[in-house]
């Protein structure tokens, strides 16, 4: 193994080595690569950096699914202290951006997804994205991206079995899943949504 070492500091490696998606974009000068969150749940978060030179975080609620992602923009100005972004049209349209961007995070991550996977983070990402999306297959039918991810078998019963989200709200309660805590809620409440 080769070691670089900067000032004293050991290099650290690039944090999205080791995931199955990552989406990368460009974008009025700014490189941005995104991946699904470690810690799905109602935020999506972007590392900001300038030139390089890493700034701060910022949450938002996600359009599409929960991500991370890291965005080194030129455009970004630093505040007097030199660690925060300023609050401003250039951060918006960049957080904005990132936003849309899930779209195609979401659909890279349904290609590649395999039920069954152990520790797999794509899974629970995918999940969040349905609670945050879905309404009824009806009328999500329309949506290519929504009907894709109706079908995904992204749920389990306790035997292991994989379902779409579509089969199991028509299957209701007759079967018991696999989910626990605020998984569990979130589907009770898209069956209600899908009745």
């Amino acid at each position: 193994d080769l070691e670089i070492n900067v000032s004293g500091n050991d290099l650290v490696e690039d944090p999205f080595s080791e995931r199955k998606v990552v989406h990368e974009f460009f974008w009025k000068g700014a490189r941005v690569r995104m991946s699904s969150w470690n810690a799905p749940g109602v935020h999506s978060t972007v590392d900001l950096s300038v030139l390089g030179v890493r700034a701060d975080s910022s949450r938002y609620k996600p359009r599409f699914v929960p991500s991370w992602s890291l965005a080194d923009s030129p455009s970004l100005a630093l505040d007097a202290s030199e660690f925060k972004a300023v609050k401003n049209a250039n951060l918006d349209a960049l957080l904005d951006r990132v936003g849309l961007e899930e779209k195609k995070l979401l659909d890279q991550m349904l290609e590649v997804y395999e039920p069954g996977a152990k520790g797999d983070m794509l899974r629970d990402s995918i999940l969040e994205a349905g609670w945050l999306l879905l309404k009824s297959p009806k009328t999500d039918s329309r949506n290519p991206l929504l009907k894709r991810l109706w079908n995904a078998p992204i749920i389990e019963d306790v035997g292991g079995r994989h379902y779409s989200l579509g089969e199991a709200v028509s299957l209701q309660d007759k079967v018991a899943w696999s989910l626990e805590g605020r998984a569990r809620k979130q589907f009770r409440l898209l069956q209600r949504r899908a009745a």
